[in-house]
């Protein structure tokens, strides 16, 4: 009797531990993004950023090849700087997002 119970708990962790493998308990890929910068001199470099991150302004941040960093707004994070360029209020230049060339009108957190 006693080896009975065992084999069917043997048997039930088995089920289980094939259970979590197929039903998605193993972690899945991110998503891969396509950024491509402009800079102020009309260059443009593409960038491929992969990412676990909830929204687009903390996927930016985390990768570090595309150098975004920022201040913490209550609308989002205010970009400063992409690539090593740096935006500037005496120049008064500024990072924007845009998607399908169109002007992207929320914030880096929604996304």
């Amino acid at each position: 009797m006693k080896q009975q119970i065992r084999r069917i708990l043997a048997l039930a962790l088995v089920v289980l531990a094939l259970a979590a493998i197929f039903t998605g308990c193993a972690k899945k890929p991110g998503k891969a993004l396509t950024v491509d910068v402009t800079h102020g001199d009309g260059t443009t470099k593409t960038f491929t950023v992969k990412t676990d991150a909830e929204n687009l302004g903390a996927a930016l941040v985390e990768d570090k090849e595309i150098g975004v960093t920022g201040e913490d707004s209550d609308y989002g994070i205010f970009i400063t700087t992409v690539d090593g360029e740096a935006a500037s209020n005496e120049e008064q230049t500024f990072w924007s997002i845009s998607k399908d060339c169109l002007l992207y009108t929320s914030d880096a957190a929604d996304e």
